[in-house]
């Protein structure tokens, strides 16, 4: 149903006022002659039906409210920027044609500038959502959308989902002002469920979008929509059956019926692709979960491909995968068959991935790689991003082994008796976290040498014997009566002690990443790449990497970049061919647009095969506080190398 703005005004104000309103109150109110309010109403009749509007001779007319739910009209109102992008991506995909940026911004009232951020926008979400070859391209005042029909996916919905995750098909009412989404939804959702269709790969808001769009490419641009899709849907089209055609013609007919647009054939074959890949995935998607474990190529690939990155590239916690090797090897089927159907899907916690566990990435990167080698498929970012989720699970499976917080050794003397002792062990277990400490009892003291001796063996001792002096390094003397006091001094002791512990050990493995030599303060760069090309140069003058790694760092930015909100880059390459693991750092003397954000620390790391434990912990540590705004302005104030280790093992923790 399509009225012009002043019809919209005619039915609104009849809704308004729920009564027989008459032809000379309607023409005062919008200013308008009575003969021009009989044409308005007589063309509202023809559009959406004779019986929206009751016309009694003495009474006038008013609006039958049997419509409510069949009409709902919308003046265009398009305000926040969101809303703004949409209605160009939408006007863009439908028309298949070139649009002005002055009309646009006529339209949308606003200015021209607006209109090219709009568009600048849409191009960036574009290469987010791994749609590369997709976008928009300018020649002078006019827009156009390239290669936007050789992809299953419907863009707009694909952005809209990018700017929220949780969308229903009545989000989209503002950008489709003719067309009551609502209405159209219930609609559709009635002829699906008549036919008893279900598939949890069709997104009932994104399907009834794509029908939206059909019907408005036809009546605003006099042209099939889904004519632009024929190529794509063709090897599919022998597996069509009548159950899938009905459907769609079923809404064909609904479409002509309720809202008078004649759809094409090709429309109507574009609607039945969609019914049929989708309910196609939901049952491959069983057939797959009811082989799960079974032993066979694919498994003995996915193995193998396993124990490669664990040997070949140095990732030891791909060994952790094995508890959850069956789970991942199903999702990488699955996955290949709705890559092999075309259907794509969207990640929520994409962002989240690429930027937490910008590390695991690669490596799921490497799997996709080894996939696309053997078996033709070729995964979108968002599918390798899925493939990160397991490995992080794999990952904290794997830290949860590392002896990276040593526990702090105590030696309890406690001459009074074994009774005594356990006592005293007991009170301490209670205050402190015993999983952090380790206590040693002793009651009989051996001779002062080998007391001395053992005594360098921990890392704290507490004792009620008064042979030992109060200043005497790491021993603490106590009451017998080991009192409230005293049980609160041993426990601030000995949290301090395993303060000084983990920040020894934290300074050591930093230092053993990081190098004065790989260490600039306030570099004068003012591009990404002459940062990556400094740094690389810095790595490899320091034996770390040879001359081809900083060409490596770039192919790893093209993939996805590794800027952050909070002004630190992570710059590094999809291969371990350092001869040892390092860190260079740098802080900028004025901040860089390195992707979309502007950055001002840079910490491009090399990774090699060997020390690949204290890698993954260091990798990790690191990747768990850069997220913080107040770790990378204190990087960011760091003058010498010394002070930026301090600052590491302040905000490592």
């Amino acid at each position: 149903m399509f009225l012009f703005d002043r019809q919209v005004e005619i039915l609104n104000y009849l809704k308004e006022k729920g009564d027989f309103v008459t032809g000379s109150a309607i023409a005062k109110h919008l200013k308008i002659s009575d003969r021009t309010v009989r044409n308005e109403i007589h063309s509202i009749k023809k559009t959406c039906g004779e019986n929206i509007i009751l016309a009694v001779k003495t009474k006038g007319y008013m609006y039958n409210k049997e419509f409510d739910q069949m009409s709902t009209y919308h003046n265009l109102d398009i305000v926040s920027p969101n809303d703004r992008l949409m209605y160009i991506l939408k006007n863009l995909v439908i028309s298949n044609s070139n649009i002005d940026i002055f009309d646009i911004a006529e339209r949308l009232y606003v200015s021209e500038r607006s209109v090219e951020a709009d568009v600048t926008r849409i191009n960036k979400i574009l290469l987010e959502l791994d749609l590369q070859s997709i976008g928009i391209s300018r020649t002078d005042t006019l827009i156009q959308l390239k290669n936007a029909y050789g992809v299953s996916n419907n863009l707009l919905y694909d952005v809209a989902k990018f700017n929220s995750a949780d969308l229903n098909h009545s989000d989209f009412q503002k950008i489709f002002p003719n067309i009551n989404i609502d209405y159209l939804g219930s609609l559709v959702i009635e002829i699906l469920n008549h036919y008893k269709y279900a598939s949890r790969y069709l997104s009932y808001t994104r399907f009834i979008v794509d029908i939206a769009m059909l019907i408005e490419a036809q009546h605003d641009y006099r042209h099939s929509l889904g004519v632009f899709y024929e190529d794509l849907i063709a090897p599919f089209k022998d597996n069509y059956t009548e159950y899938y055609s009905n459907i769609a013609s079923d809404i064909h007919e609904m479409v002509l019926g309720k809202f008078g647009i004649q759809l094409s054939q090709a429309d109507t074959d574009y609607m039945t692709h969609i019914l049929y890949i989708t309910h196609k995935m939901d049952v491959l998607e069983t057939e797959i979960a009811d082989a799960y474990g079974e032993k066979d190529e694919f498994s003995d690939f996915c193995h193998s491909t396993f124990e490669q990155l664990r040997v070949q590239k140095g990732i030891p916690y791909i060994e952790n995968i094995n508890e959850l090797a069956d789970d991942l090897i199903l999702h990488l089927r699955i996955a290949m068959m709705r890559t092999e159907l075309g259907i794509k899907l969207y990640n929520p916690l994409i962002h989240n991935v690429t930027t937490e566990y910008m590390h695991l990435i690669d490596v799921a990167i490497m799997i996709a790689d080894r996939i696309e080698e053997t078996y033709g498929v070729h995964f979108t970012f968002n599918e390798i991003s899925y493939i990160g989720i397991y490995l992080a699970t794999a990952l904290h499976n794997y830290s949860d082994t590392l002896d990276w917080d040593s526990k702090l050794k105590i030696l309890l003397y406690i001459p009074e008796g074994i009774g005594n002792l356990n006592l005293i062990n007991k009170q301490i277990e209670r205050i402190v976290d015993p999983h952090k400490v380790a206590i040693d009892g002793i009651t009989n003291l051996p001779s002062d040498s080998e007391f001395d001796s053992i005594v360098l063996q921990y890392h704290l001792v507490i004792t009620t014997s008064k042979r030992f002096s109060n200043n005497a390094k790491n021993i603490f003397i106590l009451k017998k009566s080991f009192d409230i006091n005293y049980q609160n001094q041993i426990k601030e002791i000995i949290n301090k002690e395993l303060i000084i512990l983990k920040n020894t050990k934290l300074n050591l493995l930093i230092r053993k990443f990081t190098n004065e030599k790989l260490f600039v303060a306030n570099l004068a760069l003012h591009t990404k790449n002459d940062v990556i090309s400094h740094l690389s140069n810095m790595l490899c003058t320091y034996g770390v990497v040879g001359e081809d790694f900083k060409e490596y760092v770039f192919a790893r930015e093209k993939i996805a970049g590794t800027d952050l909100e909070t002004g630190i880059a992570f710059p590094h390459s999809l291969k371990n061919i350092a001869t040892h693991s390092a860190m260079a750092i740098c802080t900028l003397k004025d901040p860089i647009l390195w992707n979309t954000k502007k950055v001002n620390v840079v910490c491009m790391y090399a990774n090699s095969l060997e020390n690949s434990s204290e890698s993954v912990l260091f990798v990790q540590h690191f990747m768990g506080a850069i997220f913080a705004p107040e770790f990378v302005e204190s990087l960011k104030k760091c003058t010498t190398y010394d002070e930026c280790v301090a600052t590491l093992v302040e905000k490592l923790q």
